[in-house]
């Protein structure tokens, strides 16, 4: 699923798939834990 222009705010315990290519940023003071699945055999190597 492809969307562009979309807009979401999340809170405690939500869950999101954010695909290549997008990006995400946090609006709090609170702490946010990110999970990265998928990068784990490209991270680092550029």
């Amino acid at each position: 699923m492809t969307t562009i222009g979309t807009e979401k705010e999340m809170g405690p315990g939500d869950f999101a798939e954010i695909q290549p290519g997008r990006d995400a940023w946090v609006i709090s003071k609170e702490t946010c834990v990110l999970l990265d699945f998928a990068g784990g055999k490209t991270y680092g190597k550029k």
